[in-house]
């Protein structure tokens, strides 16, 4: 952002407290058209009196600031209003193409918004400011609408306004765009995108979203565009907070006004049902304490904390996981190798790369699909052993999922096709690049097909080897749940407040016993500019986009099942290796049980032919409890004989 508009910016903030100190009215008698367009706020008074009613606040301020200062020819930086419901961002938006038009700092303006009819309704409201008496006192071409030699109007329906001082706006949804859109000759100079995230957009749908802004309408603005976003936040995926917290690799250098809560240190207390606010400020004096429990009585406290507050690290309705909180659950690799240094416990390769140490005990679970709806998530968990620090904890350090499951991959129709053998080759490759020996190995059991692939029919080098795990409703669940529980009387071993905060450097607290690394970039803690505390979100694998995407969706009566692959990988783990660190599980027990010639440690050594037939008779072990060894002791690793008795 130009330095002249900060400069601008901090001007008209001292001016307006200079005003407020002189309790000086804010509304003046006709003025002329030269003194109102000297200052915004006597030109949006004197021309759109029964729309601003109270005083801008200091958001509206920075709008107003940008949107005051354009100029033809000249591209500002993209400008990005993150505020709450009821802050009239659309409303100063609509005023904001009058006044575009009025002083004929663009020419062309296309409002788009998540559907056709919301957009149409948007530049009607701009058609009744643009009929008002007060324009047309001041602006009489502006008022008038575009007409033909015959005196038919040229363009002034719901879609497209066309005036007679040149000006056009148009209206377009994203519903319509998605269809195939067919601009003028003339490009537009401005943009401004009006609630186009909604709070049930998937990642896939915020991706089809991402690829219509991209391909189709940002590149379609002219040289000097002038580009505007309206909009809460609504979910932590959505377009607005990726451009907001930098994940989105589009309009890099967008100025953010936000994310605004309506109450600043907002406290309420709960009463049987109803929730009442107790304290706070409000950010605007026209969305009022007063008003923002009407809103709490109207939608409820947590649509009001999401949709008023933009607080959309909440994980709320009917979910299993509502504990999860990554301020807590998600840590960095450095922040996991940085805590194991003071204990010697090699938590790093020679090379001084983060890694889980090698004694430590080891798992990966694996949810078969094939398809990007339902695709193949691998999930790594590990546990320290008795004698390392945290040994009551689980931490989750790799995801593998393909198809590709990133914001980036999720914009191409096409996308990568799974087999096996493509799953294998990326398990083995990865895990033997780190050196790892996985202690418990668990898989879907309805892909039986797929798991016999992965040990018999595959070259000798990636073959991998899993336990079928045949889940019984919510099994996992509860393992899951116990260990991210938050004990918040104690430290976080890991995490430290982070500067800006006021107890920067100090420990947090609230201890769980669940932790997910992630890589670097995509974990640590910040400070926003209201002072709330959240976290850098996920863009790839490395920083576990899937897992962190599903955990707070995740509800195990859900149907049909969907959105569910990385976290049935990992409860199916947990139903067995979140136990004490060098506890002997069940499923331990039941394999050390289990004939040498179809143990899991055996059949792995086995060549192809052998390996097929000891993996049928381990399932038929399973079936029915029965096994009658080989009458030939001499043939080494001999697979015996079954039969039903």
């Amino acid at each position: 952002m130009p330095t002249d508009f900060y400069d601008y910016l901090e001007t008209e903030r001292e001016r307006l407290r200079e005003r407020l100190s002189r309790k000086q009215s804010p509304r003046d008698a006709t003025p002329s058209l030269e003194e109102l367009e000297t200052d915004w706020r006597r030109w949006t008074r004197a021309l759109f009196p029964r729309y601003v009613t109270h005083e801008f606040a200091p958001h509206h301020e920075e709008l107003w600031a940008w949107g005051w200062n354009l100029k033809r020819g000249l591209r500002p930086d993209p400008f990005g209003a993150w505020w709450s419901r009821g802050h009239a961002k659309s409303t100063n938006g609509e005023m904001l193409c009058v006044a575009c038009g009025a002083r004929q700092t663009r020419k062309y303006i296309l409002y788009v918004s998540r559907t056709q009819a919301q957009a149409d309704d948007h530049v009607q409201n701009v058609g009744s400011m643009l009929e008002s008496s007060a324009v047309e006192s001041y602006y009489p071409d502006l008022a008038s609408r575009l007409v033909g030699k015959h005196g038919n109007s040229k363009g002034w329906r719901r879609n497209r306004l066309r005036t007679n001082a040149g000006f056009t706006i148009d209206a377009l949804g994203l519903d319509t765009a998605a269809r195939g859109i067919k601009l003028d000759e003339m490009r537009p100079d401005m943009q401004i995108f009006d609630d186009i995230d909604i709070e049930t957009d998937s990642l896939e749908a915020t991706a089809k979203i991402i690829k219509i802004l991209t391909r189709k309408l940002i590149p379609a603005g002219s040289e000097d565009v002038a580009i505007l976003f309206l909009q809460n936040l609504v979910h932590k995926d959505s377009v607005a907070s990726q451009l907001n917290d930098g994940r989105a690799d589009f309009l890099r250098n967008i100025y953010n006004s936000g994310p605004h809560p309506a109450v600043k240190n907002l406290t309420s207390e709960r009463e049987g049902t109803r929730t009442t606010i107790t304290g706070g400020e409000p950010t605007w004096a026209g969305f009022d304490l007063q008003r923002c429990q009407a809103m709490i009585d109207d939608m409820g406290l947590d649509a009001f904390l999401i949709e008023c507050q933009n607080d959309v690290t909440l994980v709320v309705g009917e979910k299993d996981f509502r504990e999860y909180d990554e301020r807590f659950h998600v840590i960095t690799w450095s922040e996991f190798a940085r805590y194991y240094d003071e204990f010697g416990e090699q938590a790093r390769t020679e090379e001084g790369e983060p890694r889980i140490p090698f004694r430590w005990n080891k798992g990966r679970g694996l949810d078969w699909g094939s398809t990007r709806d339902h695709p193949t998530a691998v999930i790594n968990c590990a546990r320290p052993s008795k004698v390392d620090s945290l040994s009551d904890c689980i931490f989750v350090y790799r995801e593998i999922v393909m198809p590709e499951w990133t914001p980036r991959s999720l914009q191409n129709k096409d996308y990568e096709v799974v087999s096996p053998g493509r799953v294998a080759r990326a398990i083995t490759e990865t895990e033997a690049r780190h050196g790892e020996k996985i202690t418990r190995a668990l898989m879907s059991h309805e892909a039986s097909a797929a798991l016999a692939t992965f040990l018999i029919d595959l070259p000798e080098e990636i073959k991998v080897f899993f336990t079928k795990w045949k889940a019984r409703k919510g099994a996992g669940v509860p393992q899951v749940q116990e260990v991210m529980a938050i004990d918040r009387t104690r430290e976080h071993p890991f995490r430290v407040y982070p500067e800006g905060h006021p107890q920067a450097g100090e420990r947090l607290m609230g201890r769980p016993r669940f932790f997910i690394i992630v890589g670097d970039g995509q974990g640590e803690l910040y400070v926003d500019g209201e002072g709330k505390l959240l976290v850098r979100q996920a863009v790839d694998h490395k920083g576990m986009i899937r897992l962190r995407a599903e955990l707070p969706e995740y509800n195990q009566n859900r149907q049909p099942k969907i959105f569910d692959d990385a976290v049935n990988a990992l409860c199916g783990l947990a139903s067995s290796f979140f136990v004490g660190a060098d506890a002997e599980t069940e499923e331990e027990q039941y394999e050390e049980r289990l004939p040498e010639p179809i143990k899991q440690r055996t059949i792995m050594q086995l060549p192809g032919a052998e390996a097929e037939r000891a993996v049928a008779s381990r399932e038929f072990w399973v079936q029915t409890g029965r096994f009658e060894e080989e009458k030939h002791p001499t043939r080494s690793l001999s697979i015996g004989r079954f039969r039903r008795r």
